[in-house]
Protein backbone atom coordinates (compact mmCIF):
# COMPACT_ATOMS: atom_id res chain seq x y z
CA UNK A 1 0.00 0.00 0.00
CA UNK A 2 1.20 3.37 -1.00
CA UNK A 3 2.23 6.18 1.64
CA UNK A 4 0.38 9.38 1.32
CA UNK A 5 2.44 11.05 4.11
CA UNK A 6 5.58 10.37 5.50
CA UNK A 7 7.52 12.47 7.95
CA UNK A 8 10.97 12.03 8.52
CA UNK A 9 13.61 13.24 11.38
CA UNK A 10 10.49 15.88 12.16
CA UNK A 11 11.54 18.18 14.62
CA UNK A 12 9.20 21.38 15.89
CA UNK A 13 9.90 24.07 18.56
CA UNK A 14 7.56 27.19 19.75
CA UNK A 15 8.90 30.51 20.12
CA UNK A 16 9.88 30.16 23.58
CA UNK A 17 11.67 26.94 22.67
CA UNK A 18 9.37 24.33 23.73
CA UNK A 19 10.11 20.97 22.19
CA UNK A 20 7.16 20.14 20.77
CA UNK A 21 7.65 16.74 18.05
CA UNK A 22 11.24 14.99 18.31
CA UNK A 23 12.72 12.99 15.93
CA UNK A 24 9.26 11.98 14.18
CA UNK A 25 9.33 9.14 11.68
CA UNK A 26 5.51 8.14 10.94
CA UNK A 27 3.98 6.98 7.70
CA UNK A 28 0.68 7.08 6.75
CA UNK A 29 -1.03 4.98 4.49
CA UNK A 30 -3.41 5.83 1.28
CA UNK A 31 -6.86 4.89 1.22
CA UNK A 32 -6.67 3.74 5.30
CA UNK A 33 -8.09 4.75 8.25
CA UNK A 34 -5.14 6.24 10.94
CA UNK A 35 -5.84 7.32 14.55
CA UNK A 36 -3.54 9.86 16.63
CA UNK A 37 -3.31 8.38 20.20
CA UNK A 38 -1.66 9.46 23.44
CA UNK A 39 -2.14 12.05 26.03
CA UNK A 40 -2.76 15.55 26.32
CA UNK A 41 0.58 17.49 25.80
CA UNK A 42 1.79 14.56 23.53
CA UNK A 43 2.07 16.58 20.65
CA UNK A 44 -0.86 15.58 18.46
CA UNK A 45 -2.07 19.04 18.09
CA UNK A 46 1.15 19.88 16.81
CA UNK A 47 1.61 17.64 14.75
CA UNK A 48 -2.01 18.07 13.19
CA UNK A 49 -0.69 21.94 12.15
CA UNK A 50 2.36 20.53 10.44
CA UNK A 51 -0.21 18.00 7.86
CA UNK A 52 -1.95 20.70 7.36
CA UNK A 53 0.86 22.99 6.44
CA UNK A 54 -0.02 25.71 9.14
CA UNK A 55 3.56 25.10 11.05
CA UNK A 56 6.73 24.32 9.19
CA UNK A 57 8.83 21.96 11.15
CA UNK A 58 11.87 22.97 12.49
CA UNK A 59 13.96 20.42 10.62
CA UNK A 60 13.30 17.44 9.11
CA UNK A 61 11.00 15.78 5.25
CA UNK A 62 7.76 16.15 5.22
CA UNK A 63 6.73 14.28 1.81
CA UNK A 64 3.21 14.22 0.69
CA UNK A 65 1.65 11.95 -2.32
CA UNK A 66 5.53 10.86 -3.02
CA UNK A 67 6.79 14.70 -2.93
CA UNK A 68 8.89 16.41 -0.40
CA UNK A 69 7.16 19.80 1.05
CA UNK A 70 9.44 22.57 0.59
CA UNK A 71 6.97 25.01 1.49
CA UNK A 72 6.57 27.34 -1.37
CA UNK A 73 3.11 29.06 -1.47
CA UNK A 74 1.79 26.68 -4.42
CA UNK A 75 3.07 23.60 -2.09
CA UNK A 76 1.07 24.78 0.73
CA UNK A 77 -2.06 25.70 -1.29
CA UNK A 78 -2.14 21.60 -2.74
CA UNK A 79 -1.52 20.74 1.24
CA UNK A 80 -4.05 22.46 2.29
CA UNK A 81 -6.73 21.83 -0.68
CA UNK A 82 -5.81 18.23 0.11
CA UNK A 83 -5.49 17.73 3.75
CA UNK A 84 -8.86 18.90 5.45
CA UNK A 85 -8.69 19.53 9.14
CA UNK A 86 -11.96 18.88 11.18
CA UNK A 87 -11.28 20.68 14.97
CA UNK A 88 -12.54 19.34 17.96
CA UNK A 89 -15.02 22.12 18.72
CA UNK A 90 -17.11 23.16 15.72
CA UNK A 91 -17.83 26.52 16.60
CA UNK A 92 -14.16 27.34 16.08
CA UNK A 93 -14.70 26.34 12.60
CA UNK A 94 -17.82 27.83 11.70
CA UNK A 95 -18.40 31.36 10.87
CA UNK A 96 -21.54 31.59 8.36
CA UNK A 97 -24.63 32.22 8.92
CA UNK A 98 -26.20 29.72 6.75
CA UNK A 99 -25.57 25.95 6.60
CA UNK A 100 -25.15 26.35 2.89
CA UNK A 101 -22.70 29.38 2.84
CA UNK A 102 -20.46 27.55 5.41
CA UNK A 103 -20.28 24.45 3.63
CA UNK A 104 -19.77 26.74 0.11
CA UNK A 105 -16.85 28.74 1.55
CA UNK A 106 -14.01 26.55 0.60
CA UNK A 107 -14.92 26.08 -2.29
CA UNK A 108 -16.04 29.08 -3.31
CA UNK A 109 -12.30 30.47 -2.52
CA UNK A 110 -10.89 27.47 -4.56
CA UNK A 111 -12.50 29.78 -7.59
CA UNK A 112 -15.29 27.37 -8.46
CA UNK A 113 -18.43 29.03 -10.54
CA UNK A 114 -21.69 28.98 -8.53
CA UNK A 115 -22.83 26.35 -10.51
CA UNK A 116 -19.89 23.85 -9.77
CA UNK A 117 -20.28 25.15 -5.82
CA UNK A 118 -23.64 24.08 -5.61
CA UNK A 119 -22.71 20.89 -6.75
CA UNK A 120 -19.85 20.16 -5.01
CA UNK A 121 -22.20 21.15 -1.40
CA UNK A 122 -25.24 19.53 -2.87
CA UNK A 123 -22.64 15.68 -2.54
CA UNK A 124 -21.56 17.01 0.85
CA UNK A 125 -24.30 17.81 2.18
CA UNK A 126 -25.93 14.99 1.26
CA UNK A 127 -22.99 12.32 2.36
CA UNK A 128 -23.34 14.03 5.70
CA UNK A 129 -27.31 14.10 5.87
CA UNK A 130 -27.19 17.85 6.45
CA UNK A 131 -29.31 18.79 3.34
CA UNK A 132 -32.44 19.90 5.58
CA UNK A 133 -30.70 22.07 7.35
CA UNK A 134 -29.52 24.33 4.37
CA UNK A 135 -31.74 27.34 5.42
CA UNK A 136 -31.47 27.17 8.89
CA UNK A 137 -28.86 29.61 10.74
CA UNK A 138 -25.86 27.84 12.01
CA UNK A 139 -26.69 28.96 15.78
CA UNK A 140 -29.81 26.87 15.58
CA UNK A 141 -27.91 23.45 15.13
CA UNK A 142 -27.10 21.12 17.70
CA UNK A 143 -23.59 19.73 18.58
CA UNK A 144 -23.84 16.84 16.43
CA UNK A 145 -25.34 18.47 13.47
CA UNK A 146 -22.73 21.35 13.65
CA UNK A 147 -19.96 18.39 13.62
CA UNK A 148 -21.47 17.23 10.54
CA UNK A 149 -22.08 20.90 8.96
CA UNK A 150 -17.66 20.73 9.94
CA UNK A 151 -17.47 18.19 8.07
CA UNK A 152 -19.30 18.27 5.10
CA UNK A 153 -17.93 21.87 4.39
CA UNK A 154 -14.14 19.88 3.83
CA UNK A 155 -15.45 17.66 2.00
CA UNK A 156 -17.50 19.59 -0.43
CA UNK A 157 -13.51 20.26 -1.54
CA UNK A 158 -12.55 17.23 -2.47
CA UNK A 159 -9.56 16.82 -0.39
CA UNK A 160 -7.50 13.38 -0.49
CA UNK A 161 -7.04 13.53 3.43
CA UNK A 162 -9.24 14.56 6.45
CA UNK A 163 -7.88 15.00 9.45
CA UNK A 164 -10.56 14.53 12.83
CA UNK A 165 -9.46 16.02 16.15
CA UNK A 166 -11.75 14.31 18.76
CA UNK A 167 -14.74 13.86 16.41
CA UNK A 168 -16.64 11.70 19.27
CA UNK A 169 -16.16 14.28 22.19
CA UNK A 170 -19.75 15.14 23.41
CA UNK A 171 -21.57 13.48 21.49
CA UNK A 172 -23.99 10.68 22.47
CA UNK A 173 -23.83 7.30 21.41
CA UNK A 174 -26.40 7.97 18.29
CA UNK A 175 -24.44 10.93 17.56
CA UNK A 176 -21.02 8.63 17.54
CA UNK A 177 -22.11 5.65 15.71
CA UNK A 178 -24.13 8.18 12.85
CA UNK A 179 -20.34 9.57 12.55
CA UNK A 180 -18.46 6.14 11.88
CA UNK A 181 -21.14 5.90 9.16
CA UNK A 182 -20.19 8.46 7.72
CA UNK A 183 -16.54 7.60 8.14
CA UNK A 184 -16.92 4.16 6.83
CA UNK A 185 -18.69 5.85 3.49
CA UNK A 186 -15.42 8.63 3.12
CA UNK A 187 -13.11 5.25 3.65
CA UNK A 188 -15.00 3.12 0.99
CA UNK A 189 -14.43 6.11 -1.53
CA UNK A 190 -10.86 5.91 -0.52
CA UNK A 191 -10.40 8.97 1.53
CA UNK A 192 -7.78 9.09 4.02
CA UNK A 193 -8.38 9.36 7.39
CA UNK A 194 -6.28 10.57 10.14
CA UNK A 195 -8.42 10.73 14.16
CA UNK A 196 -7.43 12.01 16.92
CA UNK A 197 -9.11 10.72 20.05
CA UNK A 198 -9.00 9.35 23.59
CA UNK A 199 -12.04 6.61 23.17
CA UNK A 200 -10.13 3.65 22.55
CA UNK A 201 -13.20 1.77 22.09
CA UNK A 202 -13.94 4.15 19.18
CA UNK A 203 -10.19 4.43 17.91
CA UNK A 204 -10.52 0.27 17.49
CA UNK A 205 -13.17 0.14 16.00
CA UNK A 206 -12.90 2.28 13.34
CA UNK A 207 -9.21 2.32 12.80
CA UNK A 208 -6.57 0.05 10.62
CA UNK A 209 -3.01 1.97 11.81
CA UNK A 210 -2.58 3.54 14.86
CA UNK A 211 0.25 5.75 16.09
CA UNK A 212 1.09 6.61 19.72
CA UNK A 213 2.45 10.38 20.30
CA UNK A 214 4.58 10.21 23.97
CA UNK A 215 5.94 13.43 25.52
CA UNK A 216 6.28 14.68 21.70
CA UNK A 217 8.17 11.35 20.41
CA UNK A 218 6.35 8.34 18.51
CA UNK A 219 6.45 4.92 20.47
CA UNK A 220 4.01 3.25 17.95
CA UNK A 221 3.48 2.82 14.31
CA UNK A 222 1.72 0.18 13.07
CA UNK A 223 -1.50 -1.92 13.20
CA UNK A 224 -4.14 -1.04 15.74
CA UNK A 225 -4.67 -4.52 16.52
CA UNK A 226 -0.90 -5.08 17.27
CA UNK A 227 -0.71 -1.67 19.45
CA UNK A 228 -3.27 -3.31 22.05
CA UNK A 229 -0.96 -6.73 21.62
CA UNK A 230 1.92 -4.61 23.81
CA UNK A 231 1.10 -3.87 27.21
CA UNK A 232 4.22 -1.82 27.75
CA UNK A 233 3.50 0.86 24.81
CA UNK A 234 -0.06 0.80 26.27
CA UNK A 235 1.22 1.35 30.05
CA UNK A 236 3.70 4.09 28.78
CA UNK A 237 0.95 6.26 26.86
CA UNK A 238 -1.95 5.83 29.05
CA UNK A 239 -4.25 4.19 27.25
CA UNK A 240 -6.96 1.78 28.00
CA UNK A 241 -7.58 -1.43 26.31
CA UNK A 242 -10.74 -1.53 24.52
CA UNK A 243 -13.29 -3.91 26.24
CA UNK A 244 -14.17 -5.99 22.73
CA UNK A 245 -9.97 -7.00 22.47
CA UNK A 246 -10.48 -8.05 26.20
CA UNK A 247 -13.09 -9.65 25.72
CA UNK A 248 -12.40 -11.58 22.66
CA UNK A 249 -8.89 -12.59 24.16
CA UNK A 250 -10.64 -13.98 27.19
CA UNK A 251 -12.57 -15.84 25.57
CA UNK A 252 -9.85 -17.14 23.31
CA UNK A 253 -7.55 -18.09 26.36
CA UNK A 254 -10.79 -19.88 27.92
CA UNK A 255 -11.16 -22.16 24.87
CA UNK A 256 -14.82 -20.62 24.76
CA UNK A 257 -13.86 -19.87 20.74
CA UNK A 258 -10.84 -20.26 18.92
CA UNK A 259 -8.49 -17.61 17.25
CA UNK A 260 -10.67 -16.35 14.73
CA UNK A 261 -9.18 -15.34 10.95
CA UNK A 262 -9.63 -11.99 12.00
CA UNK A 263 -9.78 -9.68 15.47
CA UNK A 264 -13.48 -8.54 15.96
CA UNK A 265 -13.54 -4.83 16.21
CA UNK A 266 -17.09 -4.24 17.31
CA UNK A 267 -19.70 -6.12 19.09
CA UNK A 268 -21.21 -7.31 15.99
CA UNK A 269 -18.24 -8.61 14.41
CA UNK A 270 -17.42 -11.17 18.10
CA UNK A 271 -21.64 -12.07 17.84
CA UNK A 272 -20.65 -13.16 14.51
CA UNK A 273 -17.89 -15.43 15.50
CA UNK A 274 -20.11 -17.00 18.74
CA UNK A 275 -22.74 -17.44 16.29
CA UNK A 276 -20.82 -19.50 14.09
CA UNK A 277 -19.85 -21.76 16.34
Amino acid sequence: MKNIIELKNINFSYADKTEALKNININIEEGKTTVILGENGAGKSTLFTILNGISKPSSGEYIFNGNKVNYSKKELYNIRKNIGIVFQEPDNQIFSSSVYDEIAFGVRNLGYNENEVKEFVNKSAVETGVTEFFDKPVHFLSYGQKKRVSIASILSMNPSVIIFDEPSACLDNKQTERLYNIYENLNKKGITLIISTHDMDFAYKISENAIVLHEGTVIFNGKTEDLFKNVEIVQKAGLKVPAIHILYNKLVEKSIIKNADYTPKSIDSLISILNSL
